[in-house]
């Protein structure tokens, strides 16, 4: 069954967006004339992919479609003048039926909510601002297969004003996150994670987000010479 991820920070008073009995969450969107600015790949680990359909892997600033869709969705179908509907596409058919009806003022695509597989976003030096964590267990998780999830940490809510989020995705898992004195930690609880870096001095860093429906590497830790902060905990990631 393909996996509910949450709706993105759209304006869904203008897309036609539904949740399905099978847990698809899906949106159509009106496209308009010419080019899209939006990039495809054929190759995906998504399990709500399980037919390999085309999945967005980038959107040019500027893009036509630029918040409206991003990273990891899955094409599912595209409607020309509500007549001829095209679904199970391969990437190549998409962009070459996408070309040969740039023409046309009656487009509509619609696409299945879906993760990127990796994003990697940059923190900046200072307190964490801009971001809220939750355990995938806590009782204010996303959605009940979140809960489910083995407590990785689950990114809550974003502020898409701090430029250096703009390309992270509500409910992503946090699988590492690594700071500018070489200090490394994968597999981390919630608690570790802003204990870590949602501090006064945090020196920057980087934090590599996942699909929360992949499977993750063991907890690994690693620490800079000379630094004795060792972090402990009885949870671990599958």
């Amino acid at each position: 069954m393909p996996r509910c991820c949450p709706p993105e920070v759209i304006d869904l008073h203008h897309h036609q967006y539904k949740c399905h009995k099978d847990g698809r969450q899906t949106i159509e969107i009106p496209l308009p004339t010419g080019s899209l600015g939006v990039a495809f790949t054929s190759s995906c680990n998504n399990k709500n992919n399980k037919k390999q359909q085309p999945v967005i892997s980038a959107v040019k600033p500027n893009s036509a479609l630029e918040g409206m869709v991003q990273p990891g969705y899955i094409f599912e179908s595209l409607c020309i003048d509500d007549q001829l509907t095209y679904q199970s596409l391969t990437m190549d058919d998409l962009i070459q039926t996408l070309g040969d009806t740039a023409h046309y003022t009656n487009r509509k695509i619609t696409f299945i909510f879906g993760y990127p597989d990796t994003i990697k976003v940059k923190l900046p030096a200072g307190p964490l601002f801009g971001m809220k964590l939750v355990s995938s267990s806590s009782s204010i998780a996303l959605d009940k297969q979140h809960k489910n999830n083995n407590n990785k940490p689950i990114i809550m809510d974003i502020d898409p004003a701090v430029p250096e989020f703009r390309s992270v995705r509500i409910g992503m898992a946090v699988h590492t996150v690594r700071l500018q004195n070489g200090y490394e930690l994968t597999g981390g609880t919630t608690e570790e994670l802003l204990n870590t870096i949602d501090i006064p001095d945090f020196p920057g860093g980087m934090l590599i987000c996942r699909d929360p429906f992949l499977p993750l590497p063991e907890r690994f830790v690693r620490i800079p010479p000379g630094d004795a902060t060792i972090i402990t905990s009885s949870t671990w990631w599958a």
